[in-house]
């Protein structure tokens, strides 16, 4: 911008800085929440400058000096700001000015959706996106405040007995267990060893959810194998596919369908009574009894309804009120679950 003070009145014979008996001019620009603005000035004449900024002219003094042609300011006020250049001398003449405003707000320099006013990590993902800090032995990696990769350390609080019952190529399997939700790999094991024998693999966890992968390398399962996942010591079963790992089915890997995996600390209660395990011959008309559950035995008095889901092909939902049966698609892993009076089934 080109302009003159030659014609402009003499509004302020005196700035912060020194007398100013020339004629006055004042330029202002809002300048957002972090932005920055750059001016450069050519005077001819003597001139006086004031910056300052503020909702109304003069304001906060930034800097007052004879011929300034070059300042740059950005505003880490936390709101809005008006900066005002006041262009006053001990003389007039012509002067021009030009200025540059960068505003972060309105740039994404890295590309990653988050503008770079509001970016805690420029160049790099945001704090609490997942990672992997490639150790072995921390969980739930996510960036920091800091753009720092980083887990918590495992808590071995959950010792695990995983058992296989080998088929007659033990060299082609392998498994993994990960960590739900960010699918990190916590432990891992194999090819086995013993043909059409029993291999036993060990692993500890902290609490938290996990799901099991058995990989079989050729694509046709353990043919006559298969394998089980149970807690160390109290010999908990968390997955039991003994004998069951076929290739026809299977394929080249095994694991809990639809994604679904376990969890610790596991849940005692919620299981069927010592007859009902571990049968292989059920018929029509019997049915498997859960142990009791106690906080569904203080409610059922007032309102007698619940539901227990078993993991089946096909999920069978039996409401206990009306003693009906249905089929819904969903699998999922048994457990009891209180529903209102009234339940509805979709």
């Amino acid at each position: 911008m080109i302009a003159s003070t030659a014609t402009a009145a003499n509004d302020n014979s005196t700035l912060d800085c020194g007398a100013a008996p020339g004629g006055d001019l004042v330029y202002f620009i809002a300048v957002p929440i972090g932005a920055t603005i750059d001016f450069e000035a050519l005077h001819d004449y003597n001139a006086i400058v004031r910056i300052s900024y503020g909702a109304s002219c003069p304001g906060t003094l930034v800097t007052c000096d004879a011929n300034v042609e070059v300042y740059s300011w950005t505003n880490s006020t936390g709101s809005l700001q008006n900066v005002y250049w006041w262009q006053d001398g001990t003389d007039s003449g012509d002067f021009l000015l030009s200025w540059d405003l960068q505003d972060p707000c309105a740039l994404d320099s890295d590309g990653d959706g988050v503008s770079d006013c509001l970016d805690q990590c420029p160049g790099g993902p945001e704090p609490g996106t997942p990672c992997n800090d490639g150790l072995a032995n921390t969980i739930g990696d996510v960036f920091t405040s800091g753009c720092v990769c980083s887990g918590s350390p495992i808590v071995c609080t959950n010792e695990l007995t995983l058992e296989f019952q080998t088929d007659g190529n033990p060299d082609q399997t392998t498994w993994e267990i990960r960590e739900q939700g960010t699918d990190f790999l916590l432990h891992s094991g194999g090819p086995l060893n013993p043909q059409n024998g029993v291999e036993t693999n060990f692993a500890c966890l902290s609490d938290g959810c996990f799901y099991l992968r058995v990989l079989d390398s050729s694509g046709d399962g353990m043919t006559t194998g298969g394998y089980i996942l149970r807690t160390t010591g109290s010999n908990l079963r968390i997955i039991d596919n003994a004998n069951n790992f076929n290739g026809a089915f299977n394929g080249n890997e095994s694991a809990i369908s639809g994604g679904q995996g376990f969890c610790f600390p596991m849940d005692v209660v919620n299981q069927p009574i010592y007859s009902s395990c571990d049968k292989l011959d059920w018929v029509t008309n019997k049915f498997i009894v859960a142990a009791e559950d106690p906080a569904v035995t203080a409610a059922y008095t007032t309102c007698p309804a619940y539901q227990q889901r078993i993991f089946v092909l096909v999920l069978r939902i039996r409401t206990v009120a009306t003693a009906s049966v249905v089929s819904v698609s969903t699998a999922k892993v048994m457990d009891t679950v209180r529903v209102p009076c009234a339940p509805t089934t979709s």
